[in-house]
């Protein structure tokens, strides 16, 4: 398993970060969004999950379950010898929440995540909008047919502005079979994480106005299921630690986390 390592010029936090990716991305997706937390003061990891970050299809993706990811996510906490805080978009929000049924990190933030709920609507959402591509991706269990254009790309996942090349050269394909997971198979145990956790207040949500894939209602709701923390951010899209605006993110969970780890 990769695991990247940045570290700040002076570091002023013991506590580091660790930042997990979503489907499609791997762990080239944090690099500019991670380089705020390093200014600051942070040492900050990131890695890809399995069968993430070389190939565009790679061999064997579609079964990984999400039960693979969240094993990924408890060997590099353990290899960091250290409890972190942890920040997951989208499905590495999903991949948190999982985690947090058994484990307590410094703090967890979550970047426009997959709600407790799932993944339903927002393939409703989709289906509407893109029937032949979700005929596709369900008659092949192939996810990257969801996102073979770059303007489709563009329109789901980036704020105005954003590179749009840079990224979307290295989006790949991704587990159909986790997909299953985030939409009835494997929901987040919320009973079990709020048994789990001993302190919501360190718990984020961040959400992000024009995200096409999950509305900030569902974020605040599930926000309010864990009696977490909850921030709208205006005029961003579902890559909120990409592009302009990303700043802005990144500032926020500095000021959050400042006063709250060591």
């Amino acid at each position: 398993m990769e695991i990247f390592e940045f570290k700040p010029k002076e570091t002023r936090y013991s506590t580091p970060l660790l930042f997990v990716h979503g489907m499609w991305h791997a762990a080239w997706c944090w690099e500019g969004f991670i380089t705020h937390f390093t200014k600051a003061g942070f040492t900050c990891y990131s890695f890809n999950l399995r069968k993430h970050g070389h190939q565009r299809n790679p061999k064997g993706i579609r079964w990984v379950k999400i039960s693979d990811y969240v094993r990924d996510l408890e060997n590099v906490v353990d290899q960091l010898g250290t409890t972190p805080v942890i920040i997951g978009h989208s499905m590495g929000g999903f991949i948190l929440q999982k985690y947090l049924e058994k484990s307590e990190p410094a703090a967890s933030i979550f970047l426009a995540s997959i709600p407790h709920t799932g993944t339903f609507k927002a393939t409703l959402r989709f289906m509407g909008k893109y029937p032949f591509a979700f005929l596709r991706m369900i008659l092949t269990f192939n996810m990257i047919a969801m996102i073979t254009s770059e303007d489709r790309y563009s329109r789901m996942f980036l704020t105005e502005g954003t590179d749009l090349s840079k990224n979307f050269e290295k989006v790949q394909n991704e587990a159909f079979r986790a997909y299953l997971d985030t939409f009835l198979f494997n929901l987040p145990k919320t009973k079990k994480i709020r048994k789990t956790i001993t302190n919501f207040d360190n718990v984020l949500f961040l959400a992000a106005e024009k995200d096409a894939f999950f509305t900030p209602k569902s974020l605040q709701n599930t926000a309010k299921k864990y009696n977490a923390h909850f921030h709208l951010f205006k005029d961003l899209a579902h890559n909120m630690m990409t592009g302009p605006g990303s700043e802005k993110v990144a500032e926020f969970c500095i000021d959050f986390l400042s006063s709250r780890i060591e």
